[in-house]
């Protein structure tokens, strides 16, 4: 997909919902859409459950420079295995 240009999003899809989706998730959110259409469901359910699902893994994940200091001190100067 070239950067500017959306991919082919289902006709049950309204707009609105397309505008609140983050341009990373575009791609993949436009496939569940799509899943969800064919199989019939509501593909703006369908968007919102994984962008939804997407911003809850991501908030649990931890970046490295969030650790606190000890923390990286026990992982750097733990002795060597064997």
């Amino acid at each position: 997909m070239k950067p500017n240009t959306l991919p082919a999003l289902p006709p049950s899809l309204r707009s609105g919902t397309v505008c609140r989706i983050p341009r990373q998730l575009l791609d993949d959110a436009a496939q569940e859409a799509w899943a969800a259409h064919l199989a019939g469901n509501d593909a703006n359910a369908a968007v919102w459950k994984y962008v939804k699902r997407t911003a809850r893994q991501n908030k649990r994940m931890v970046c490295f420079s969030q650790l606190d200091p000890k923390i990286l001190q026990r992982i750097y100067n733990r002795p060597a295995e064997g």
